[in-house]
């Protein structure tokens, strides 16, 4: 019989979890995309605004506002060998660094490093084979949302100074690293936001009280 008493009490705590679950929230979220260097990929240094739609404050309540910054770099390594023979070489790279600036202080950076190697150098002036690489960076914001709840757009620029050439080679000195670069890529925002649960109907509850009552006193009626 103590049995029965235990599923009664049971079934009154199963109840008073959908009632807490009826006061929480459902997480969803929402993404916008632009991209910049396409079809053309664009020469550094550089400098574009790209433009991206805020979040509509009427779906919820916003939470946190993501970067993420793809970019795709396209290097042509060019070496000069000094060195008055064949000369050896590890790698030669090309870096690009990119950086997302956002209102409210979001930034993100990353660095697109795309090399060629290792490889053996004739006298004198080289071109090498075209390189190209892929590297993605994000960024969150978790507060201080106002610029990005308007409803309307808003802007970001995505910038470069200058690119790097360097290489690595087993020799002291003689080689000179230098080369060509383009770069192209996106930036993706993501909303991160909640919804309230719709609160089931409170006849469902007082139903479902009313049988665990009817249970309860069956089980008190067998004990007697």
């Amino acid at each position: 019989m103590n049995i029965k008493i235990i599923k009664g009490s049971m079934g009154f705590a199963s109840v008073a979890a959908l009632l807490a679950a009826g006061q929480a929230k459902a997480d969803l979220s929402e993404s916008f995309s632009a991209s910049y260097g396409k079809p053309t990929p664009v020469n550094v240094p550089f400098s574009t605004i790209l433009t991206l739609s805020a979040f509509n404050p009427a779906l919820g309540t916003l939470k946190s506002v993501t970067f993420t910054l793809t970019s795709d770099i396209y290097a042509q390594p060019e070496v000069f060998n000094n060195t008055g023979g064949t000369a050896p070489y590890t790698s030669a790279s090309a870096s690009i660094p990119v950086t997302a600036t956002g209102p409210a202080g979001l930034t993100t950076s990353l660095t697109a490093v795309a090399s060629d190697g290792p490889g053996t150098l004739a006298p004198g002036f080289d071109i090498l084979a075209p390189v190209s690489n892929q590297t993605v960076g994000t960024q969150s914001l978790t507060s201080g949302f106002a610029a990005y709840e308007s409803g309307g757009d808003y802007n970001v620029t995505i910038s470069n100074d200058s690119a790097t050439y360097s290489g690595q080679t087993s020799l002291a000195s003689g080689l000179f690293f230098g080369g060509t670069a383009t770069t192209d890529g996106s930036l993706k925002v993501t909303y991160d936001y909640s919804v309230p649960v719709p609160t089931p109907e409170p006849s469902a509850f007082i139903g479902g009280f009313g049988v665990l009552s009817t249970l309860a006193m069956l089980g008190f009626r067998r004990r007697k």
